[in-house]
């Protein structure tokens, strides 16, 4: 597995192909990029986890285009993901640039399709967009997460509007959610209260990105043998209207039905995720809540 703690060295790895020279990204944008990218982690990691890209000149792979993508006659597209990865990577090495003398390695290229990817848990990602959020997430995936879901009486996959690796709409301010971030270091275990008794709980917004080493940021309640629930307050949402509301969240961790990742649940009937201030969420021979008030910090 790969450490989410320190600085990370990222070797962005720009290809092209003997019969289609087509610059996937510029330096110019590549560099942005991968600012934009610096500043996020350090931002949602509390500064625990830094970023440093390198980004190679283009370099061109060992085949043309249409070996590593084949066009069945269905019209699905045959590809050989390791293949394209380890050419990249000898390309980049001939280039004087070697991806073992980095922490994490991704590379850019065009495609005939849209989708990008990422290893769980260990370094190699396929990226075919420059946007930042999908360059973000990919980097998520090496880092060991897996998608974050929501719950809605099945699995919603990337249904989580507040968490990166899921699908929100202002991925700046998303952030990762408690449980993504405790698994990453990010957040240390005095910072999760686990809840076995009655009793009024105060807890801080988790998005602070200043945690002190005496607030609770999340809440835990133990929903049955296979997951608990997850409380957390967010700051970095307005919450008046759409998904937002001055309240909390509710999570699931990983459970059977949760394709391995988190689950934002929905409590109750009205616009967004959040259980506002004041109303009651029960789900019986586990909890009842209710938020009470929002706290000046």
């Amino acid at each position: 597995s790969i450490s989410a703690v320190g600085e990370k060295r990222i070797l962005y790895i720009r290809i092209n192909y003997p019969d289609d020279p087509t610059e996937p990204i510029s330096t110019a944008a590549a560099e942005n990029l991968m600012d934009e990218v610096s500043l996020f982690y350090r931002t949602h990691s509390n500064g625990r986890c830094t970023t440093a890209g390198t980004i190679t000149p283009v370099v061109t792979m060992a085949l043309p285009k249409s070996a590593y993508f084949i066009r069945e006659a269905d019209g699905n597209i045959t590809w050989y993901a390791y293949t394209v990865l380890g050419h990249a990577r000898e390309a980049a090495r001939a280039a004087g640039f070697d991806y073992r003398d980095y922490d994490l390695d991704i590379i850019r290229f065009n495609a005939p399709f849209l989708q990008s990817w990422g290893n769980i848990g260990a370094r190699g990602a396929w990226l075919v967009t420059s946007h930042p959020a999908t360059t973000i997430h990919e980097i998520g995936h090496n880092l060991g997460l897996n998608h974050a879901n929501s719950w809605n009486g099945a699995n919603i996959e990337y249904g989580d509007v507040y968490d990166i690796m899921g699908n929100p709409g202002y991925y700046q301010r998303a952030g990762f959610n408690t449980i993504n971030k405790i698994m990453l270091g990010w957040l240390d275990p005095p910072h999760e209260k686990r809840i076995t008794a009655s009793g009024v709980y105060r807890l801080y917004a988790q998005d602070t990105n200043q945690p002190a080493s005496d607030r609770t940021y999340v809440l835990r309640v133990r929903k049955d043998d296979e997951r608990d629930y997850w409380i957390e307050k967010r700051q970095n949402f307005d919450f008046s209207d759409d998904m937002e509301f001055s309240g909390v969240l509710l999570y699931w961790d990983q459970w059977s039905q949760s394709n391995s990742g988190t689950h934002l649940l929905d409590p109750v009937s009205a616009p967004g995720y959040g259980l506002p201030i004041s109303t009651p969420f029960a789900d019986p021979g586990a909890l009842r809540i209710v938020p009470l008030h929002q706290m000046a910090d």
